[in-house]
């Protein structure tokens, strides 16, 4: 089986409590974004 799909990743980094999670969930929502990874975990809007 191929896949041919394109894909981009990003990051956000800093030390513990700054927000990452949260700010991840918002460009999600804003991109239409369904998946995200948050610490090794599939997140999936539902």
């Amino acid at each position: 089986m191929i896949f041919n799909h394109k894909m981009k990743v990003y990051a956000f980094v800093g030390p513990s409590g700054t927000g990452k999670s949260y700010r991840a969930q918002m460009v999600a929502n804003q991109k239409g974004i369904e998946y995200i990874i948050d610490d090794g975990l599939l997140i999936c809007r539902k």
